[in-house]
């Protein structure tokens, strides 16, 4: 995981429970506008079937955790391992830049 990603890691366990829900809130909507650049311009087609698979992977991860942390869950997948799950991901989609800037 890069310093950014740990930075972002290490800034997200410092908020308050709500914070972290807007902020995963925040990932979620930004994830599903950048997945758009998947689909074939001027159809109902996609251009990038792979691309969008990917990030409707990535968008059902980051839901689950967030449903876990506003339900109190222990059990749910360890900050460090989400994080570690993100950095992967948007590395694999080419949009860790862009997706870090948006979220800090």
């Amino acid at each position: 995981m890069s310093y950014t990603w740990k930075t972002e890691l290490n800034r997200f366990q410092q908020m308050a429970l709500i914070d972290r829900l807007i902020w995963l809130s925040k990932l979620s909507s930004f994830l599903s506008m950048l997945a758009r650049a998947t689909y074939a311009i001027g159809s109902d087609g996609v251009d990038n079937p792979i691309a969008l698979r990917r990030f409707n992977e990535l968008l059902h991860r980051v839901s689950d955790q967030q449903l876990s942390i506003a339900r109190g869950k222990l059990e749910r997948m360890p900050d460090e391992q989400f994080f570690e799950m993100l950095a992967l991901g948007s590395i694999n989609l080419g949009i860790e830049e862009v997706l870090l800037n948006h979220l800090q």
